[in-house]
């Protein structure tokens, strides 16, 4: 970790966020599914969101995008991830393509959109939330 940035701040940083794993209509990006797999004996329930829904019920807030899981400290080609206060990037700041996000974060709390999705599997069947 830099030097002024602890795994006490990274932990802090994490915490206060709320995750989105992307994908498109057909289900989330292969991080998402390998973590719903990862974690499908406990029944997790999976909300599937329009991006732009979320954003128009959230106007305030800023997306911060990431290249990798955040949450889970591997190496990706050989490299380590980094984490530091550059982890989470501005979509100015993000330096690479849509399909390189792994991860669209928020910090604090959001609305979901009225529009908003529930499954049981990354995949559905869905139905309305509300």
């Amino acid at each position: 970790m830099p030097v002024g940035f602890s795994f006490e701040d990274l932990v802090e940083s994490l915490n206060k966020r709320v995750f989105f794993w992307p994908g498109a209509a057909t289900g989330p990006n292969n991080y998402g599914v390998r973590h719903f797999e990862r974690y499908k004996e406990e029944n997790p329930a999976v909300i599937r969101i329009e991006f732009r829904s979320l954003l128009r019920a959230n106007s305030s807030a800023v997306p911060l995008y990431c290249r990798y899981n955040s949450g889970a400290p591997r190496c990706s080609y050989g490299r380590k991830s980094p984490r530091d206060p550059n982890t989470f990037m501005s979509a100015a700041g993000f330096k690479g393509t849509p399909a390189q996000v792994v991860e669209v974060t928020f910090c604090g709390e959001i609305e979901l959109p009225i529009d908003s999705e529930l499954g049981m599997k990354p995949s559905g069947p869905w139905r309305w939330l509300f």
